[in-house]
């Protein structure tokens, strides 16, 4: 028998696709969720077919469904009681995210990945230079890949570490032991339960239903590191009146919004420190009630 499922936790959905979108930057939306690049070139890649289902795919991270925690988010129907089980996510990821309109249907070969002429610094990004894909893309191509497919003629990162043979610290369930035939990787580990879990926040984010694209999610690469001297000099001749900073002092003694000659006031709405049992808020708080215009960002 399967374990017992978790009781569910009810948390921020941009928590959790925070978490899952390291080093992504939340960007406008558009109406067509277009790929973007300013890359020299594009090139597309299409996929080969997957190789098994949503369910024996969350079997081999999720053994018996062994460390699989049900979520609900509070922008997601929480209050209502939808709750992201194994089962939800698993109808969602096949028959609304794979099943449904292609999010690359602008790119009938496949998925499309910048190329630029310079080839030296390790990724699919030259200096300077960035690419967005729409949030319903990255859950399209992470899905994908869980589910065993591949890209014709492009050995992708992300399955390659998904099929990479490496240990991992523990298992969330000790008790419950793993085939035989599956050896430890990045699918199994940490890796592959983050993957799931943010399945998990798009299945219910209500930004995506009806296969709507959602919001770009960009990532830029910077330019060639400046000179710590040069960095230096322009701290000191660079004028920050006009920047509109504030400042709140979250959880180190004096909480609150900071008064200083040159900043601007904090609304004590976005900064209130956190309370026994719960947390605080400040700018990167997400959820209902985060301030207009927020960006979530993550560093």
């Amino acid at each position: 028998p399967r374990a017992p499922p978790a009781m569910p936790r009810c948390l921020p959905l941009a928590l959790a696709l925070a978490g899952a979108h390291a080093a992504l930057r939340a960007a406008p939306p558009r109406a067509d969720g277009r790929f973007m690049t300013n890359a020299e070139r594009v090139r597309t890649f299409a996929w080969t077919p997957t190789t098994r289902t949503a369910e024996e795919a969350m079997d081999i991270t999720f053994p018996k469904a062994a460390g699989w925690t049900n979520a609900c988010f509070w922008e997601g129907g929480c209050e209502d009681g939808r709750v992201m089980t194994q089962k939800v996510v698993a109808d969602w990821v096949e028959k609304d995210l794979l099943g449904g309109q292609n999010p690359f249907a602008a790119h009938p070969g496949g998925v499309p990945v910048p190329w630029p002429d310079q080839n030296d610094t390790g990724d699919q990004l030259g200096e300077g230079q960035y690419v967005a894909y729409s949030r319903r893309q990255v859950c399209y191509i992470v899905a994908k890949a869980l589910l065993g497919a591949d890209t014709e003629g492009y050995a992708n990162g992300l399955t390659r570490i998904l099929n990479k043979t490496v240990a991992h610290c523990g298992f969330p369930a000790p008790s419950v032991k793993r085939p035989n035939t599956t050896q430890p990787s990045a699918l199994t580990g940490d890796f592959g339960i983050t993957l799931w879990n943010l399945l998990a926040s798009c299945a219910a984010d209500p930004g995506l239903v009806g296969g709507k694209q959602g919001p770009l999610l960009l990532v830029a690469k910077s330019k060639p590191r400046a000179e710590v001297e040069d960095v230096r000099q322009a701290g000191d001749e660079t004028p920050l009146a006009k920047a509109h900073l504030s400042a709140c002092r979250y959880d180190d003694g004096d909480a609150g919004p900071v008064d200083l000659a040159g900043l601007d006031r904090m609304p004590a709405s976005l900064c209130t420190p956190p309370t026994v049992g719960a947390p605080g808020r400040d700018f990167m708080t997400g959820g209902i009630g985060r301030g207009s215009g927020q960006e979530n960002q993550d560093i």
